[in-house]
């Protein structure tokens, strides 16, 4: 998938063959973690939902690129 700069995506996956990718609680809470931790440096998360099979979200691209040395817990507004 090619991405642009200034651009809102509708991005979603699903397990193969439709299996589950979220088989417990901490599942969720990993992935919302990792969610909070990594997608501000490239954008804002606008909606999301997470189902037991897949997931979507909707995802406004800010930045292409972020530098190598920002610590993932810098938050961009």
């Amino acid at each position: 998938m090619q991405f642009y700069e200034n651009q809102l995506f509708h991005i979603y996956n699903q397990g193969n063959n439709k299996r589950q990718v979220f088989l417990s609680e901490e599942n969720y809470r990993f992935f919302i973690w990792k969610m909070r931790a990594y997608l501000p440096l490239y954008g804002d998360l606008i909606a999301w939902c997470l189902m037991p099979n897949h997931f979507h979200w909707q995802f406004f691209v800010r930045n292409l690129t972020v530098e190598k040395n920002t610590p993932r817990t810098c938050r961009q507004n």
